[in-house]
């Protein structure tokens, strides 16, 4: 019982502090946010999303064979379900030709002269050209900094409750009785 408590106050504030860090990285990762009980004793605080660690850990430039296709506006992108990015990247399924030549035409149409990608929807990259900054939405120096201290704070009360608990009324009632010595 003791450890259940002290699990999860500990777990609760974490979580708190951890959905507030990571919504300032992205609004769908914090949403994504689990709590994962492994045991009594355990619990992890868990984001399915395999580009979770990307957002977190920063990327730097790389250069591909292959060419990267996204939208600027998810909701724009046909291989998602309402913009909403899967969680693995199994699930994300390929653009299909169709799909392809529709972004191609949605491009020209916003830059008749396809000279200023900026406007593009659809934008077809063979890579990254610039790194991102990572979030560190779960580094206790950034995203989780004071929260050993609220955690201090919080298990001092809990336990100091616990114990008056288990002691009964006779640990807040106040001491009456008296004794006089002469010498």
């Amino acid at each position: 019982m003791f450890h259940d408590r002290i699990n999860t106050l500990v777990v609760n504030i974490a979580y708190d502090k951890a959905k507030r860090s990571v919504a300032t990285a992205s609004r769908t990762l914090s949403a994504a946010l689990l709590k994962l009980r492994i045991s009594t004793t355990l619990t992890l605080l868990y984001i399915p999303h395999y580009w979770a660690i990307f957002v977190h850990d920063g990327r730097v430039p790389f250069r591909s064979k292959k060419i990267m296709i996204w939208f600027r506006n998810p909701r724009d992108d046909p291989r998602l379900r309402g913009g909403k990015t899967p969680e693995r990247l199994a699930d994300l399924p390929k653009l299909t030709k169709a799909q392809y030549k529709a972004g191609i035409a949605a491009n020209l149409k916003a830059d008749p002269t396809q000279k200023n990608p900026s406007l593009w929807p659809m934008i077809i990259t063979p890579g990254i050209k610039t790194p991102t900054m990572p979030a560190l939405f779960f580094d206790n120096r950034v995203g989780m900094a004071g929260l050993v201290d609220e955690l201090d704070t919080a298990v001092q009360q809990e336990m100091t409750t616990i114990l008056a608990e288990q002691l009964g009324p006779s640990m807040n009632q106040k001491q009456t009785d008296s004794a006089e010595f002469k010498l």
